[in-house]
């Protein structure tokens, strides 16, 4: 259960909250379990903080910072999470139904199994992020960076994966019924965009078999830059 005090805190706005935090950052907020649908938390320093079970439906949290936070079971549906901090936080089980995390940070989130169906996701960063089980139903991944990121029994169904960068993902049975796949970048953000460097690396022994028949499942493939390599990444020239 949260600490009243913190809760206390927290009804006295962002400034006094954020002050506070600062003197106090060896202190850990407990918010789990907290009703604060509709909240406005926006800018708030919750850095490591317990806020799992709690209830932000609604809530706005744009630009928090949520670094390495325990969020396990939150509901988050419709929460507006834009350019949020979340880097490390850990979302196990968390409903994020229709969230908006737009230029979200969650690089090396831990989002196993949670509900992110028909999220917006647009320009997020989730490098190395762990997507096991997480729902992605419809979804909107437009422009996201998933570079390394680990999507097992992931379900990207009907989501939309326009310029997506996928390098070094780890992949196993994902589904990806009607998903969107346009533009994947495949190769790292420091490589050149040729094509036959994206040839080299689908036949190298750095990419897992398993990542490679993932990768040329989402035909037609194209590079920023590139044209389509549905027929054969040798066939490419560059635009």
């Amino acid at each position: 259960m949260a600490k009243q005090e913190h809760l206390d805190l927290l009804k006295q706005g962002m400034e006094a909250w954020n002050r506070w935090r600062t003197k106090h950052s060896q202190e850990t907020p407990d918010l789990s379990g907290a009703d604060l649908s509709g909240a406005d938390l926006s800018q708030a320093i919750l850095d490591e903080a317990d806020l799992g079970l709690a209830d932000l439906r609604g809530a706005d949290l744009s630009n928090v910072w949520l670094r390495e936070a325990r969020l396990g079971y939150v509901n988050l549906s419709e929460a507006n999470l834009s350019e949020a901090h979340l880097y490390k936080a850990h979302l196990k089980g968390a409903y994020l139904r229709g969230a908006h995390l737009y230029k979200a940070d969650l690089r090396g989130a831990y989002l196993y199994e949670a509900d992110l169906r028909e999220a917006d996701l647009r320009e997020a960063d989730l490098l190395k992020a762990d997507l096991t089980f997480t729902d992605l139903k419809g979804a909107d991944l437009g422009g996201a960076n998933l570079t390394g990121a680990i999507l097992i029994e992931t379900n990207l169904t009907d989501a939309i994966m326009t310029s997506c960068t996928i390098h070094g993902i780890s992949v196993w049975n994902v589904a990806l019924e009607g998903a969107t796949q346009k533009d994947l970048i495949i190769t790292s953000r420091e490589e050149p965009s040729s094509p036959l460097t994206i040839w080299r690396w689908l036949s190298s022994s750095t990419c897992c078999s398993t990542t490679r028949k993932f990768v040329r499942s989402l035909i037609p493939l194209r590079r920023k830059r590139c044209s389509s390599l549905a027929a054969s990444p040798l066939s490419a020239k560059p635009s």
